[in-house]
């Protein structure tokens, strides 16, 4: 899946890689908050295992306390514009 950096806003979820460790199969999942550039921000509330998928029973978890992470743009893998 392609991500257009250009089609996320405020509010929209993303899943992303975690900050500092770009190659990692765990990736945070949340909303973003501010974009600024070419760097979004947003609150991480769950975690992606990229080594599993879907059938597979942990797959995702939830953060038990929400993490504020800064990415670049073009590092986001997927992305869930908000209902409007």
């Amino acid at each position: 899946m392609t991500v257009d950096p250009r089609r996320i806003a405020v509010g929209d979820k993303i899943q992303a890689p975690t900050p500092g460790d770009p190659g990692a199969e765990e990736q945070r999942i949340g909303i973003v908050t501010d974009i600024s550039g070419d760097q979004v921000t947003y609150l991480a509330t769950g975690v992606y295992d990229m080594y599993y998928g879907p059938g597979d029973d942990d797959y995702y978890s939830d953060m038990r306390i929400p993490a504020e992470c800064v990415v670049p743009l073009s590092t986001v893998t997927y992305h869930w514009p908000q209902d409007k």
